[in-house]
């Protein structure tokens, strides 16, 4: 399942971008290694992945690029700033 969980991230890397790759591969991690509140998962993947795209691509100006089929750099691109 961990496995699974990499492809997850991959698969909606490449179409959604970094943001909804990290969400989804966080709360697909949680659920792998038996957390089971709803409330913590989403809310845990919705902190984390402000986090990592204000460190990544905020501070250390990394390329954040769009998603093949929804680009939501519209909407992240507060927290990083651009």
């Amino acid at each position: 399942m961990v496995v699974g969980c990499g492809v997850l991230f991959v698969l909606l890397f490449w179409a959604l971008g970094y943001f909804a790759a990290v969400i989804a591969s966080y709360i697909a991690m949680l659920y792998t290694f038996g957390v089971r509140r709803w409330g913590w998962m989403v809310g845990g993947g919705l902190v984390l992945a402000v986090i990592f795209q204000w460190l990544f691509m905020g501070i250390m100006l990394l390329n954040d690029p769009a998603g093949a089929l929804i680009d939501l750099r519209p909407l992240t691109n507060w927290i990083s700033g651009a």
